[in-house]
């Protein structure tokens, strides 16, 4: 393959894109109060604080002693779902609804993170503090946004958090456009999300979408009113390196994605055949054989060895209805690539248009 802008390649990357939420704790809770936490054994966790505290009456300062990576038992009894004794610790002793591991994360966000959405909940009722984040910048709402739960999505919403928090992966968009979750991105965009965020480093929350590939979630970007010309790389260029991407190409062709648009990646490297391929596509899509053919015919003069650019200069050529050169062009990649059913399945239908046009012509 040619060589590829860094971009490029990072867009690439993204086409099986990664879960944004943070790796859960890993801490197993070997100390006897945490461990007794984790299980929900409330009636032993109680016989625990007791005999810890030998009758001194400071039960809560006991099990605030009790952590691991900084996890205390409610980070513990709220990451496996606990009922029981998160209401025992939150209610009984008082303990800090919102204090932090050693990476930031609140009893909230672990919850959260492992997707037990009715401990949250308790939670949130209870005083934990809806948009604090880690250190890494996840809110609550990304996890919410990930994980696809529209209720978690509304509450935390209704409790006034900020729509577009930002991490290292980027706002709740980014991970609702990572994980194909359109219902979520909906809630989001209608609580005016910013569609157009930029976060340093990080593609559009179009272009994310593109590589997911969510069609749903580019429908509602656009709509939303997303650049469809701007982005790390061209949203059109990425929408034509990815297979299985042409309904997100449409959809941004007819929201006016230009292909001439300066790309950056063009721009970086202008002898790059992949990207001339993927304009030419482009141009094909939006109907103009000409262009299609002149970026074909370049690419092809960069690297002639290579099917693809044959097989667009054959796509260019069906266009424009020359069915003999296009014949001459995918024959050319069948050469190339032989036993390719792309290949074959284009080279026979311009050889029967060609046999069908001179007919015609031999009729007239």
């Amino acid at each position: 393959m040619a060589r590829r802008h860094p971009a490029a390649t990072s867009a690439k990357r993204r086409a099986a894109p990664p879960n944004p939420s943070p790796t859960p704790p890993a801490a197993d809770g070997s100390h006897p109060l945490l461990h007794a936490a984790r299980r929900g054994d409330l009636r032993l966790f109680k016989r625990l604080v007791r005999d810890l505290d030998k009758g001194r009456g400071r039960h809560r300062e006991v099990v605030d002693a009790a952590k691991e990576e900084g996890l205390g038992a409610l980070h513990f009894a709220a990451g496996k779902g606990r009922l029981r004794v998160c209401r025992y610790l939150v209610e009984g002793l008082g303990v800090d609804v919102d204090a932090v591991d050693d990476a930031g994360r609140t009893p909230l966000l672990v919850a959260l993170l492992r997707g037990i959405m009715d401990t949250a909940s308790y939670l949130l009722d209870h005083g934990a503090d809806p948009g604090k984040a880690d250190d890494e910048g996840f809110a609550p709402l990304h996890h919410a946004a990930t994980a696809g739960d529209r209720k978690m999505v509304e509450l935390l919403l209704a409790k006034g958090v900020s729509v577009d928090p930002v991490c290292v992966d980027g706002t709740p968009l980014y991970a609702a456009a990572i994980e194909g979750h359109d219902e979520i991105m909906q809630i989001l965009l209608e609580n005016n999300a910013d569609c157009n965020k930029k976060i340093p480093g990080i593609d559009t929350p179009l272009l994310v979408a593109i590589t997911a590939p969510s069609v749903k979630c580019v429908k509602l970007l656009v709509e939303a009113g997303a650049d469809v010309n701007d982005g790390i790389l061209a949203p059109l260029v990425v929408a034509a390196e990815m297979k299985g991407s042409t309904a997100c190409l449409k959809l941004l062709l007819e929201a006016g994605a230009d292909p001439n648009v300066p790309d950056p990646a063009m721009e970086y490297d202008r002898h790059d055949a992949t990207l001339l391929s993927d304009r030419s596509f482009c141009w094909l899509c939006l109907g103009d054989g000409h262009e299609a053919l002149q970026d074909a015919l370049a690419c092809r003069e960069m690297r002639p060895g290579w099917p693809n650019a044959c097989y667009r200069q054959g796509e260019a050529l069906m266009l424009l209805k020359d069915y003999g050169g296009a014949c001459d062009a995918f024959l050319d990649a069948a050469k190339l690539d032989p036993g390719s059913p792309e290949i074959e399945s284009a080279l026979w239908k311009a050889m029967n248009s060609l046999k069908t046009s001179c007919g015609a012509t031999q009729a007239v």
